[in-house]
């Protein structure tokens, strides 16, 4: 695995990691995860129904934005290998043909 990328475990309940590409991407994984660690630390019992319901859906919405951050950083380099399989198979063709006498 490159130095570059980090793997974040998350503290949602999941036991799936964050893998961040980019420096943005790792700030910005490493704001997410200092929230919820925030909010996991806070006092519930002198909130209101409300407050605890707002927290929830912050939580969940971070949990999204972790999860479409994974996958995209795997997809990404996915399909780049897939482009170049598929780029050496054509080249492979082409040579094959042209060899065989295909293009004279």
């Amino acid at each position: 695995m490159p130095p570059s990328i980090l793997r974040a475990e998350h503290e949602l309940g999941t036991d799936s990691a964050v893998v961040a590409t980019s420096e943005e991407q790792l700030k910005s994984v490493n704001l997410l995860l200092a929230r919820v660690k925030e909010i996991k630390s806070m006092n519930m019992s002198d909130m209101s129904v409300a407050e605890k319901q707002e927290l929830r859906q912050e939580l969940n919405s971070i949990k999204h934005e972790l999860k479409a951050q994974k996958k995209s950083a795997i997809n990404g380099p996915i399909k780049a290998l897939v482009w170049i399989i598929v780029g050496a198979a054509l080249g492979i063709i082409a040579a094959v043909l042209f060899l065989l006498g295909a293009f004279n």
